[in-house]
């Protein structure tokens, strides 16, 4: 079971890459080409969908990345 970062910090949809802090991701940002988006919940509401919408325990991006679909709990990596 991965844990949802810190309160404040940004989870990305991929296990692997750690929280960033909001500083951190608005230096992202600032590179051209690498336009930022933000998507969020509720504080408390726990992770956002995008990290994981099927809730089959493995992440979207990583999902996308081993060639499963992330929006269906019976396609897995």
């Amino acid at each position: 079971m991965v844990l949802p970062p810190a309160l404040g910090n940004f989870q990305s949809d991929r296990v692997a890459e750690a929280p960033l802090l909001p500083a951190q991701l608005q230096s992202v940002a600032a590179v051209p080409g690498q336009e930022l988006t933000y998507t969020c919940v509720p504080p408390g509401s726990g992770l956002r969908l995008g990290v994981d919408r099927d809730e089959d325990g493995f992440y979207d991006r990583d999902e996308i990345d081993a060639g499963s679909d992330p929006a269906d709990a019976s396609s897995t990596p």
